[in-house]
């Protein structure tokens, strides 16, 4: 081979190397959908804390999904300190809600003291710095989820702090058999909405770039 079609082929391989690292390391914009035609940003934006269920409770198919949801949030080095018991057995939230010290909460305490939920999600931690913000994480996509499957929910700590804090509650709290070292946090109530509740108002004043 003369050297000039030698470097002629070395130009050749060289331009078509280049040509496909080029194509390779292309980044394209994502299409950004309208927030009409999202529906991931549809979900987030209609989810709302119901207050008033209908007597049935979520299917258990239907409630190992959303849960799964969940335990899928990011949580600080994966160490998932969390856990998760959910209680649909009627006789449980109405014998709780008997407890002669157990606070009203409203019309629904007739029911149950978890705003009538007929599914209720516990959820609790094993204490330290990132635990709260990882469980929180977790609930919100319990919510997102059960919105997206047409399940309504309300996110309540005021029944947990009562249950944490007065003595006629802590057998309810062995039942849920949480593992030594973990803390109950907050609940969640699950249900098929009775109600269509609208969007508050959002301050979006709180919104700051820092250039």
């Amino acid at each position: 081979m003369t050297i000039s079609k030698f470097l002629t082929s070395a130009i050749l391989i060289a331009t078509l190397a280049a040509s496909a690292c080029s194509t390779n390391n292309v980044v394209h914009e994502p299409q950004i959908l309208s927030p009409e035609e999202n529906t991931t940003i549809q979900t987030i934006m209609t989810r709302r804390s119901i207050r008033n269920f209908a007597d049935n409770p979520v299917g258990r198919d239907t409630v190992d999904l959303i849960l799964k949801c969940g335990i899928n949030a990011p949580n600080a080095m994966n160490a998932q300190q969390w856990e998760l018991r959910v209680v649909d057995n009627q006789k449980w939230l109405t014998d709780i809600s008997n407890v002669q010290t157990a606070p009203s909460q409203t019309e629904s305490k007739e029911r149950n003291m978890f705003r009538g939920a007929p599914t209720v999600i516990f959820i609790a931690h094993k204490p330290n710095s990132f635990t709260p913000i990882d469980c929180g994480l977790l609930g919100e996509n319990i919510c997102i989820a059960a919105t997206a499957l047409g399940v309504g929910s309300i996110v309540m700590g005021g029944p947990t702090s009562t249950m944490n804090t007065v003595p006629e509650f802590t057998p309810f709290i062995e039942t849920l058999g949480f593992s030594q070292g973990y803390e109950l946090l907050y609940c969640i109530g699950l249900g098929y909405a009775l109600e269509k509740p609208e969007a508050r108002p959002r301050n979006e004043a709180v919104i700051k770039y820092v250039d």
